[in-house]
């Protein structure tokens, strides 16, 4: 199977499985987001908590080139291991959220 077909795949199975558990909340949606035309997968919570509105990123990835790029984690799982669990490489995973200059400290591609 083609790299990015691959990845693709294993990013959308991660960002559905973590969806699957996420529990409704009042009137709190989970959705998910997949553009595999332009390389964005996302999860999102949006609506309505005890008056409050909810709207927000909990997970963002996206496929820039042929790198794996963890935008944003607001979870408690370690995204890159679960990537590198899906047989995505090391060197193909950016940190996004980190800094360019501290990349180099993560032990993934440094883009």
């Amino acid at each position: 199977m083609e790299k990015l077909t691959l990845y693709r795949q294993a990013i959308k199975e991660l960002i559905s499985n973590y969806a699957s558990l996420s529990p409704s909340r009042g009137e709190v949606e989970t959705q998910v987001i997949f553009d595999d035309e332009h390389g964005h997968y996302q999860l999102m919570f949006v609506g309505w908590e005890r008056g409050l509105r909810v709207y927000g990123s909990v997970i963002h990835i996206d496929l820039i080139g042929s790198k794996v790029w963890l935008q944003y984690n607001g979870t408690e799982l370690d995204l890159a291991q679960e990537l590198m669990d899906k047989s995505i490489a090391r060197e193909d995973i950016v940190i996004g959220f980190q800094p360019a200059n501290l990349r180099k400290y993560t032990n993934f591609a440094v883009v």
